[in-house]
């Protein structure tokens, strides 16, 4: 699988050469600017984080024009298009607005919920892509868009902590878990009314009426059948296994500043 012949980026043959290489240039970004926040004044990281949040929501806008659905489209307005691509209701479109509310506010609780909120799905949202993208960096926007807004608030969330602003708790890891869940129900009910309008007939924010075309979950979703919201349970107890893990990195630095106490 890692060298094959199909077109470059196209899901599911993941893991070739190319969609290697754009995790590990993903990889040294986020390290990048982990170790820039370690060296600059706390206000030139806010301009920093700013300027990259800006970024973000210029490519959201973006797809206005370029993306799936943009509006130069000749069947735009027919009542069959799907508009689903348009609404921030995904997770990390939700996650492209909270990213600067966070930097602005500088509140440890909202430390906490980026750094968990984002890490864990967004991570295997990069290694195991819908499969409705074609992932082709030079000829379609929707991966530009994709690849870099994922990668950004990834680079934020992590950047944040080692940056010394703050030290993930174990305890926001469970809380964070239940505002997930909540945010999940949330989003479940809004788009359960979006679901009876023409352009949002196959919307599944937050994966909560299906896989939305994700191959990693697919598998586990048919054991659940057509069972709206249930759909999200796998999601979210992989997120919890994978929110203690993150807190463990922290857990000996959160140690040694008990002991200095």
């Amino acid at each position: 699988m890692f060298f094959n012949d199909a077109p470059i980026y196209v899901v599911p043959n993941l893991f070739s050469y190319q969609h290697v290489l754009l995790l590990f240039i993903g990889a040294g970004y986020v390290v990048g600017l982990s170790l820039l926040m370690r060296r600059v004044k706390p206000k030139t990281q806010d301009r920093i984080y700013l300027a990259v949040c800006a970024v973000m929501v210029t490519l959201f806008f973006g797809r206005l024009f370029l993306g799936y659905d943009n509006i130069f489209q000749d069947t735009f307005w027919n009542a069959d298009k799907d508009w689903t691509t348009l609404a921030p209701l995904q997770l990390c479109n939700l996650l492209i607005y909270f990213c600067p509310v966070v930097v602005i506010l500088k509140k440890k609780r909202l430390y906490n919920t980026l750094y968990y909120f984002a890490l864990a799905p967004l991570t295997a949202l990069l290694i195991f892509p819908p499969v409705h993208m074609n992932l082709n960096l030079f000829a379609e926007y929707m991966f530009f868009d994709y690849f870099i807004i994922h990668i950004n608030i990834m680079a934020i969330a992590i950047s944040l902590p080692v940056s010394g602003r703050f030290v993930p708790s174990l305890k926001a890891a469970a809380f964070n878990w239940v505002y997930f869940l909540a945010a999940g129900l949330f989003i479940f009910i809004i788009t359960a009314i979006l679901r009876n309008f023409d352009h949002f007939r196959t919307a599944s924010y937050f994966w909560t009426f299906g896989p939305a075309g994700l191959p990693v979950l697919t598998q586990l979703y048919a054991f659940f059948g057509e069972l709206p919201f249930i759909y999200l349970l796998p999601v979210a107890i992989i997120i919890l296994a994978l929110n203690l893990l993150m807190w463990l990195p922290f857990l000996k630095k959160r140690d040694r500043k008990a002991r200095l106490k």
